[in-house]
């Protein structure tokens, strides 16, 4: 296993999954956290792909197969349609997946002119299913922002800051952290600090909004 930018706590969780499966091929948990570990750190992203497929004809019912499979679908390979639709089925096996709602509103976003899909809807939903999470309302601000509600976007950031933590939490193993940063953003640090910077280019906005209502 080649060790890429992997340090040794990453190459040690590497090895414990590969014992693991050796013992069961079909452990699912190990499969899934060594496709994630193959993503990042080690970027062998078709080997990745290689092992999420065989959990996906295993596993059809893994919501975890499935939105790692879409992640690495938009991240790696740039195809958000048929991510999308890795995270509609996950969203089909649970629809309270609080991390398949933000995910799928995440390619919604990306795809809005190709695929119909409701942006602030799904954002809303994830966290209001998981209101820790940072990311999706965050996302949702940035989304808000760009469509001109300055007001909303406002409220967003400021409720996202009653979950930021500074430094944030310790985090176990790799592919927790790697979960944590890509889909809720809780383990991200300076996270209070990027939002409070977002909240003063939101008040440069609107008083360039009020400027314009003034000469108009």
């Amino acid at each position: 296993m080649a060790t890429g930018h992997a340090d040794n706590k990453e190459n040690a969780y590497m090895i414990n999954l590969e014992e693991r499966l050796e013992k069961n091929p079909n452990d699912i948990e190990a499969l899934i956290h060594k496709a994630v570990m193959l993503y990042e750190p080690y970027h062998q992203f078709d080997h990745a792909e290689i092992i999420l497929k065989k959990v996906r004809e295993l596993f059809p019912q893994s919501i975890e197969g499935l939105l790692w499979s879409g992640a690495l679908r938009y991240f790696i390979y740039g195809n958000d349609v048929e991510a999308a639709e890795y995270f509609r089925q996950a969203l089909t096996l649970d629809p309270n997946a609080a991390d398949s709602h933000a995910f799928l509103a995440v390619m919604l976003e990306s795809i809005k002119n190709i695929v119909p899909g409701d942006i602030e809807y799904h954002y809303r939903k994830s966290f209001e299913l998981e209101p820790t999470f940072i990311n999706p309302r965050l996302y949702l601000a940035r989304y808000l922002f760009e469509q001109g509600n300055l007001k909303v976007a406002r409220y967003e950031l400021l409720e996202t800051l009653k979950f930021v933590e500074d430094p944030p939490s310790s985090i176990g193993n790799p592919v927790t952290k790697y979960y944590e940063s890509y889909i809720t953003g809780r383990c991200w640090t300076n996270r209070k600090q990027e939002i409070l910077d977002f909240i003063q280019k939101i008040d440069v906005a609107e008083a360039a909004v009020k400027i314009d209502s003034k000469d108009s």
